[in-house]
């Protein structure tokens, strides 16, 4: 095997090593902790075998083991087995991340690192940090602190937290406020605010949008009495807790007088949506199944607070008849009173 060294303009040494056919080339350099350099003929690839790189730094600043892991600033890849890089410092491990356009700076790039107890991440630079899943972003921190989940919108931009997971969704902000104290707002898909919960010294308070600007065709409420009666209260206990009785109603009842009231829909059960993962001779539509075969429901829910209108209405009415009946009744004891006055 022939070895040529060879000088340049430059001072760089040139080193030849004719490989023999199928075989690989090794070259054995015996250095402090020894090395390996394999030429692998048949692919091209050169394997760096148990390797030090100290440079002027302390010794075993950079690795390379027997396991082909990469460790900086140790010896030991003691671990996971499938580990292939390992950071170490006395102090502060750190990865920096840094482009064409970002230099070296402690403000610019983005940075990994591990204090004593804490994993951190940090973006140095003023944007924000994300996060992704199957090529596709699923949370944001922005430099000014919010928290993005499932969009990259930050209406209102003074919110802390903003959450969607489809465009029919709500938002979640959570700020101070100097008149309602800590309110969590809600938000729909336009951005428009809808409700929120607000504590103040003494109490909390749940509130839903009611601005009479959001409102038209706005006219009275009649005939809630009639309605009310076909309201069914029940007495019963929740399959999980048979030992409590509570009073309440049953939704698909209830719907049919207060629709707003209800979300759901009666006897609803889960169906296999387009983009599913589908079983081997099932459609989309189809219902899914339990592991016991059976179908999976799709629970009705009720905001009781919803029928306060109704019952409202129904009792002012009931108020107005109560009135009338009072009224009639001072008028026919005034009489009475009277034919008395006059028979006697």
């Amino acid at each position: 095997m022939g070895l040529k060294i060879n000088g340049s303009t430059s001072g760089s040494i040139e080193i030849d090593v004719p490989a023999v056919a199928g075989t690989d080339t090794s070259i054995t350099i015996p250095a402090k902790n020894g090395g390996t350099f394999i030429v692998e003929e048949s692919t091209g690839n050169i394997d760096l075998g148990p390797l030090d790189i100290n440079g002027s730094a302390s010794d075993d600043s950079v690795n390379i083991d027997g396991s082909g892991r990469l460790l900086v600033g140790t010896t030991s890849g003691t671990g996971n087995s499938g580990t292939k890089l390992v950071l170490h410092d006395s102090s502060t491990p750190r990865l920096r991340l840094t482009n064409s356009t970002t230099g070296e700076t402690s403000s610019d790039g983005g940075e990994i690192s591990l204090d004593s107890s804490n994993l951190i991440i940090e973006n140095r630079e003023n944007a924000s940090t994300l996060f992704y899943t199957n090529g596709a972003e699923r949370m944001r921190i922005t430099s000014g602190g919010t928290l993005n989940v499932g969009t990259t919108s930050t209406t209102p931009s003074s919110c802390s937290i903003f959450t969607r997971s489809n465009s029919s969704d709500f938002g979640i902000v959570d700020q101070p406020t100097t008149s309602v104290g800590y309110p969590m707002g809600f938000y729909n898909s336009s951005g428009t605010g809808v409700g929120y919960i607000e504590t103040t010294a003494s109490s909390t308070n749940y509130v839903t949008s009611s601005d009479y600007r959001l409102k038209e065709n706005v006219v009275p409420l009649t005939g809630a009495a009639d309605r009310i009666n076909q309201l069914q209260v029940h007495r019963f206990n929740f399959i999980v807790d048979p030992d409590t009785t509570v009073d309440g109603f049953l939704a698909h009842e209830a719907q049919i007088v207060v629709p707003e009231a209800v979300s759901g829909t009666h006897n609803e059960v889960e169906v296999w949506q387009e983009g599913e993962e589908l079983p081997d001779g099932v459609s989309v539509g189809d219902n899914k199944l339990d592991e016991d075969g059976n179908t999976i429901p799709v629970y009705q829910g009720i905001d009781q607070s919803k029928l306060v209108p109704l019952l409202t209405a129904a009792l002012q009415e009931a108020l107005n008849k109560i009135e009338t009946l009072e009224t009639a009744n001072a008028s026919l004891e005034a009489r009475l009173t009277a034919l008395e006055g006059g028979a006697s």
